[in-house]
């Protein structure tokens, strides 16, 4: 039990963050950050929420964890993509019509 508070802590955290740089940084760089609000926001009505998923997936099966704090972010994630079933999320459905290039959502973890 005490693993399911620990992981509402990291997601609030972590939205924290990202509520942050979406109003801090101008329209592209806070692109990087949008998909990854709208999964920890749980935001599932929204007309995103599916490609959201689908760059969260991408992110997990792509990005390099340097520091303990990108695995706490990875692990995070992880389970919620999981809550949401995003394992059979295809990314490469949306790589075409994303804002900016697919690769860049994975500089995501050098703003967190």
């Amino acid at each position: 039990m005490q693993e399911k508070g620990h992981l509402t802590d990291l997601n609030q955290k972590y939205l924290d963050k990202l509520t942050f740089l979406i109003q801090y940084f101008g329209n592209e760089r806070r692109e990087r950050f949008y998909p990854f609000y709208l999964i920890f926001r749980g935001e599932k009505e929204h007309c995103r929420f599916k490609e959201a998923l689908s760059i969260g997936k991408y992110f997990l099966d792509n990005a390099f964890l340097n520091t303990e704090d990108d695995e706490l972010f990875f692990r995070t994630l992880k389970k919620l993509t999981e809550k949401y079933q995003a394992a059979d999320a295809d990314y490469w459905h949306f790589a075409e019509n994303t804002p900016i290039p697919m690769q860049d959502y994975l500089k995501v973890i050098y703003d967190l």
